[in-house]
């Protein structure tokens, strides 16, 4: 139950959660609720090519009010395991269920241990240790973020590693194995490597009875900062794991023309989930829009493409190198040194 209520607290910054009024507490209940929620509300019925009616009637049939909550937990993980999305969440005293397939058989191409013990110098911890950051050399500085949770303390840490960091000729981004968060956060952090106001993303909302039913695009726009902007060369790390928030992150991020994505695709997560709760005090996360890209192109499950794609291997890791900000470290060299040469 702990590990419950962990995950509810951190799920409640990603999404609203909204209690369902019904008081019948009864597994057939249960079962129509969530059903029709998600008929309601999810996203990525057609995209995904996911016939709901068609799961009800396989799964509605073996539900009755003698079946245990851990039957029916059983259950909805089966008919959410379909859908195949990683913003989907259920917690439930019996279990809980979160697809982790969108990761899973991906290269890690990310070791921290290696970053720290062998690349950085000056390492400084902030945020509870979610934003790391330290010395490449002296030209170049480093930054990872585990994730874009947080309240204003998370923000203030952001700018005094910007600080720490601001006399540096290129920064490195590191977003590998971010999971997301808050995409207030992602924007805020964009904000400071803004030119100008830029066209970053679209999103459409769910917002009739029918799967198809969405708003129009709604264009979404990241502005520079009022605080100073570091506009000098920009290296963004990415790899299967960055993903919600984070891939918002890369969305903002590579409208810059200082900005270099280097890595390996994103997880592919774009819905924006809300929160619910069934009779019997079950949680359930569900996405209930769609972002695009600037040019309006779905990337849900397919992720998003670095401008670089590398990819780490064993033989880097037994060799302690981390080929990812090799990479990077070459791209930002070659860079500074076309700005000398103008």
């Amino acid at each position: 139950m702990k590990r419950i209520y962990l995950l509810f607290v951190i799920f409640f910054s990603c999404g609203k959660l909204l209690v369902t009024p019904e008081s019948n507490n009864k597994p057939e209940n249960n079962f129509e609720i969530f059903w029709r929620e998600f008929d309601k509300y999810y996203s990525f019925f057609e995209y995904k090519g996911v016939n709901w009616d068609s799961l009800y009637n396989v799964y509605r049939p073996i539900v009755d009010n003698r079946i245990s909550e851990k039957e029916l937990f059983h259950i909805l993980a089966a008919m959410l395991s379909v859908l195949k999305d990683g913003h989907i969440l259920l917690l439930t005293p019996y279990g809980e269920y979160n697809y982790e397939g969108w990761w899973k058989d991906y290269p890690a191409n990310y070791y921290y241990i290696i970053v720290e013990q062998y690349y950085l110098k000056n390492v400084v911890r902030l945020s509870n240790g979610k934003i790391i950051s330290g010395d490449l050399n002296e030209e170049l500085g480093y930054i990872h973020i585990s994730n874009f949770k947080g309240d204003n303390d998370w923000n203030n840490s952001i700018d005094k590693v910007l600080d720490r960091l601001k006399n540096k000729k290129g920064l490195i981004i590191d977003i590998r194995n971010n999971g997301g968060g808050n995409t207030g956060k992602s924007e805020y952090l964009a904000s400071r490597f803004a030119d100008k106001k830029r066209l970053y993303s679209y999103i459409q909302w769910r917002n009739g009875p029918n799967h198809n039913d969405f708003t129009e695009p709604i264009p979404l726009y990241i502005e520079p900062s009022e605080k100073w902007r570091f506009i000098k060369p920009v290296a963004v790390l990415t790899n299967r794991q960055s993903f919600s928030a984070a891939e918002s992150f890369v969305l903002a991020m590579r409208v810059f023309p200082n900005v270099t994505i280097i890595g390996s695709t994103t997880g592919g997560g774009s819905g924006s989930p809300i929160l619910r709760e069934l009779p019997n005090g079950w949680v359930y996360q569900i996405p209930v829009s769609v972002q695009l890209t600037p040019e309006k192109k779905f990337y849900e499950e397919k992720g998003l493409e670095p401008d670089i794609y590398v990819n780490t291997t064993y033989r880097d890791y037994i060799m302690r190198r981390d080929r990812i900000i090799d990479r990077a470290i070459v791209e930002l060299k070659g860079k500074l040194k076309k700005e000398k040469s103008k």
